[in-house]
Formats: C-alpha cells, sequence, structure tokens
C-alpha cells in the first residue's frame, strides 16, 4: 500500500452518525451498512465522500459518513482540525479494514518514522472514480 505525508487546512464533516463500544464486534459491519445506506444521498452534491473515526475515553467509538461541508448545516459534524497526516493509497481490491490494520504495522506508519497523535479524528476518502484513501493525524517520531 502506497502512503506519503500531507499538510491539509482544518475542515469539517456532516452526515450521518453511528455510535457503539469500543468491544462492539459489529462495528466494521455498522459502518459498512452505513456507507452503503448514504452514499447515493450523499454523492448528489459531491464527487468525495468522508468516514470519520474517533474513540472518546469512556470506550465510546464513533463513525461519521458524510461530506465536507464549510457550514455545518447538520446536525451531526466532526471537525478535523489542520496538521500532518499520513495517506495511504488503498488498492479497489483490498478490504479496508485491511488497509486500516496495514496503516499500523511495520510497512505502515513505523516505517514512516511517525507517530499517531492520541485522540485526534482519522478518517477515509472516497472519491467517485474509485480511489480510496485513509488519513491519520501524525507527528514525526523522535
Amino acid at each position: 500500500m502506497k502512503m506519503r505525508l500531507e499538510e491539509r487546512a482544518g475542515f469539517t464533516i456532516s452526515g450521518y452518525l453511528i455510535e457503539t463500544l469500543t468491544t462492539d464486534e459489529s462495528y466494521d459491519e455498522k459502518s459498512m451498512a452505513l456507507r452503503q445506506q448514504y452514499e447515493g444521498s450523499l454523492r448528489t452534491d459531491t464527487s468525495v465522500l468522508y468516514g470519520a473515526t474517533w474513540f472518546t475515553n469512556d470506550e465510546k467509538l464513533f463513525y461519521l459518513f458524510g461530506v465536507e461541508q464549510e457550514n455545518n448545516s447538520r446536525k451531526d459534524s466532526v471537525i478535523i482540525p489542520a496538521g500532518l497526516f499520513a495517506v495511504a493509497t488503498v488498492p479497489k481490491e483490498m478490504p479496508l479494514i485491511q488497509a486500516w490494520v496495514e496503516t499500523w504495522e511495520e510497512d505502515g506508519l513505523p516505517a514512516m518514522g511517525c507517530d499517531y497523535i492520541e485522540g485526534e479524528v482519522c478518517f477515509e476518502l472516497f472519491r467517485e472514480d474509485g480511489i480510496r484513501e485513509i488519513w491519520v493525524p501524525v507527528r514525526i517520531a523522535k
């Protein structure tokens, strides 16, 4: 899987949210179902969709599927702060779950000399042409 580092300005993703626990083994199924349910309606406005994931200290896990919006007109949204991201381009035939695992393995973030910034939001980017990317907020390891 090809990875690069990229600086990105902050932005807001608004859309549809699911909340579960970090121990919920059906999380992947729930996030895929959410994407399937809303992808068609969200694609009418844009060619790029996002799936954002974040955790809370009390073991909650959130997944928001949506679009980038300047004005937060939807109830469910998350702010992605500006910063440095490790970006993995996911091959079309690779399941996203496998891509996330590979991002964290030796050939992923550690090989790039980066550390994940704890508590920040990670996100997936889905382009209309089939390109999929994983964006992880990082800092250069010391």
